[in-house]
């Protein structure tokens, strides 16, 4: 290939547009923010022009850079004459220092880097339309945050003591913690994406050797990753062979000199690599060129295997911090809060005397605490704002932060949400009329129809409502799908012994669809057989080569299409060219990719193993051990609100239970959603078909453990 035929080509890797424009408009990370800055972006005009503020930070430069030069001047003018050390010692820090300021006023001025990281994540975007966006996003939050302040000021005549707290917390906090995390966000995809491209870089240069063994031919090793690798990578390859034949790079060779010093920025090995295949190119002799190839393919493999292991001993103190961040801290808080509200919170915020003890008292606790002052508010919306939003929040995004780093080893399989008997629609609607109709119960609770002790803690049958709705729905949707993921993924753990087989059977001489009859009789009875049976099948009674039946040809779909594997798509391609070239090919890409297969699989089982033991904990604690903590931790507050006459309640004993229910069903959420992005890269179909397992039974605790402590702690029934 050269650069006059890539020109010819349709599109850059063998996409035609139509397939290239199916790509783009699947869930592309980061679509939601690119539309979010599209259209606050257009906003940042009314507070400045971009022009305006590029001649601004230009004459700032200017003005920096005449005073480098005076510096200059004065530094040579002083050591022509003796005895002026000293001063040119200060001289010269002073022009250190107004180094690194010239540069970070480049820096914002040319914004190289942040358009780099635009680029890289895949976002249309101008960094003026990012900073607008950001900015404006900050001015509107402080202004809404400023009027909610000055509304509950009104309303609720709050102590001056707490308005500025309040002030400080929320309305600066907020706006701030928002400017900051939009405008960082490019920068925060592009790392996300690099760690997950990191299972990527293998099946690259094992593409790339594999053609350069056959060919000493760079274009077309190129061309060979780019058609064969997805994700940002694959996009990557793309776009060089597109720069080529639009003339934005001379040759293939300038373009792939570029994109391995890009690439090496953040992974040395995969850029030694690239230069270790660009050297194999000019070696003279067949044997110089296959150590140049074999010596890429190592340096790839053990750079890869080391910074998986790396990550891998690097999440237990990560892990534990989530878990007593997360989990832990909240179950604390959530135990001492009975012993703190009412010890003396209530009389420090000018609660009313008590009007009676024992559990007969909690009725009319509730209903003047539901009547209470503006400072019991400001109780209630901490209470509610700690243990429902911060605490969760914090932990979220924190675990988000540590999955965000696990490598892309391997990807899960995606069943296709065909449409069956119940489609998502339906399913979330059965979800919610269970979820209504157990929640319902509240009302009868209420009214006293099912006795004195749900009617003090009737909304717990809402959190119950809740969790069973979600159960439903998901278990409903999810669970077939789950069926299909486990069966496909049984197909890739056996696939990297599959592959090994059939590429040692065509080493041996044997044609590729005899080598595929003699693996699939060795493994008679597993996924695989009876895939490759279904293959025979095909192949022998239609009259289709390999490459149709698999693949597809025209509107007709082939076997793979209801594979959701892309290591098995990508294994089978590789078959297919390694076939039509040769048993050398075979035994030199083939057997090197099982290898690479297997060793990310079981570099993902020693991640696994090694996390297991506190994922289960975090997990037990957040389904099981936190319900029944959470309800008699309730049942005490009941308890202490008869036998301490401290005053009213601060918090109503129904609104207690509401919230520590929904700090139960958020934390199981996030624990969950931890636990499957480390041990399997954030299989959402794993996530939710678990979560309805669980979250019923966190739920049914939960209820049981406040109505069990209630009988034990109070005596009431």
């Amino acid at each position: 290939m050269s650069a006059t035929s890539s020109t010819t080509s349709p599109a850059p890797g063998g996409l035609t547009p139509s397939d290239h424009s199916a790509i783009l408009e699947e869930e592309r990370p980061g679509e939601w923010y690119e539309n979010y800055c599209r259209r606050l972006g257009g906003l940042g005009r009314r507070l400045g022009s971009p022009e305006q503020r590029k001649v601004r930070l230009k004459r700032a430069l200017e003005k920096l850079q005449d005073r480098q030069t005076a510096l200059q001047d004065q530094v040579r003018a002083l050591a022509a004459r003796p005895g002026n050390e000293e001063k040119i010692e200060r001289l010269q820090a002073r022009q250190e220092h107004l180094d690194r300021v010239i540069r970070l006023q480049k820096e914002g001025y040319d914004r190289t880097r942040f358009k780099r990281e635009l680029t890289f994540a895949g976002l249309r975007l101008s960094p003026d339309e990012v900073h607008y966006s950001a900015l404006w996003t900050l001015l509107l939050s402080f202004l809404g945050l400023t009027g909610l302040l000055i509304f509950l000021l009104v309303l609720t005549g709050f102590l001056l003591s707490i308005s500025i707290l309040m002030i400080v917390m929320v309305v600066l906090f907020v706006p701030l913690t928002l400017y900051l995390f939009l405008y960082n966000y490019p920068g925060m995809l592009g790392k996300r994406l690099r760690v997950k491209t990191l299972g990527r870089a293998p099946e690259a240069i094992h593409y790339m050797a594999m053609s350069l063994r056959l060919n000493p031919s760079l274009p077309q090793a190129v061309e060979m990753a780019a058609k064969n690798t997805e994700g940002p990578l694959g996009e990557a390859f793309q776009k060089m062979l597109w720069d080529v034949s639009q003339r934005h790079a001379a040759t293939v060779e300038d373009a792939f000199q570029s994109f391995a010093m890009e690439w090496g920025h953040w992974n040395e090995e995969f850029m030694r690599a690239l230069y270790a295949l660009r050297l194999s190119v000019m070696e003279d002799t067949k044997a110089g060129r296959v150590r140049s190839l074999e010596k890429a393919q190592e340096i790839i493999l053990s750079g890869t295997r080391r910074r998986v292991e790396d990550f891998a001993s690097r999440l237990g103190g990560p892990t534990t911090i989530l878990f007593g961040l997360g989990i832990l801290l909240p179950l604390v808080v959530g135990a001492m809060l009975p012993m703190v509200f009412l010890a003396n919170l209530g009389t420090a915020f000018g609660g009313g005397a008590a009007t009676g003890g024992g559990a007969a008292a909690v009725p009319s606790s509730t209903t003047s605490a539901a009547s209470s002052s503006g400072p019991q508010w400001v109780t209630l919306v901490g209470f509610a704002l700690a243990m429902d939003v911060a605490l969760p929040l914090v932990a979220l995004v924190y675990s988000l932060q540590i999955v965000s780093k696990r490598p892309g080893t391997t990807t899960p399989p995606i069943p296709a949400r065909k449409h069956g008997r119940l489609t998502p629609t339906r399913a979330a609607l059965i979800g919610v009329v269970a979820g209504a109709g157990t929640g319902f119960l509240a009302i009868p609770a209420y009214l006293g129809d099912f006795g004195p002790t749900l009617q003090l803690v009737w909304s717990v049958l809402l959190v119950l409502g809740v969790g069973v709705g979600v159960s439903v729905a998901s278990q409903l949707w999810f669970s077939p799908l789950e069926r299909r993921r486990k069966a496909f993924q049984k197909l890739e753990g056996e696939f990297p012994d599959v592959l090994f087989q059939i590429a040692s059977r065509m080493s041996e001489g044997s044609p590729l669809v005899q080598a595929i009859q003699i693996t699939a009789e060795s493994m008679e009875d597993t996924e695989t057989a009876r895939f490759l049976s279904r293959f025979l099948h095909v192949v022998r009674v239609s009259g289709m080569t390999p490459e149709q039946a698999l693949f597809g040809e025209g509107a007709s779909p082939g076997l793979l299409s209801e594979i959701p594997s892309r290591q098995v798509r990508v294994a089978f391609r590789a078959l297919l060219d390694a076939d039509q070239k040769g048993p050398e090919s075979v035994v030199q890409t083939i057997l090197p990719m099982a290898e690479h297969l297997k060793e990310m699989r079981a570099t993902d089982d020693r991640i696994r193993a090694q996390l297991q033991g506190t994922v289960q904990m975090m997990n037990g604690t957040a389904f099981f051990f936190a319900p029944m903590t959470m309800g008699m931790t309730g049942a005490l507050y009941l308890l202490l609100a008869g036998v301490l006459s401290t005053g009213a309640l601060p918090v109503a004993p129904f609104v207690f239970f509401l919230v520590m229910g929904v700090y139960l069903l958020e934390i199981g959420f996030i624990a969950l959603n931890f636990a499957v992005g480390i041990e399997h890269g954030g299989d959402r179909t794993l996530f939710w078909s678990t979560l309805g397992n669980f979250l019923w039974l966190s739920s049914v605790l939960f209820v049981a453990a406040s109505v069990g402590g209630i009988f034990f702690l109070n005596g009431s029934g």
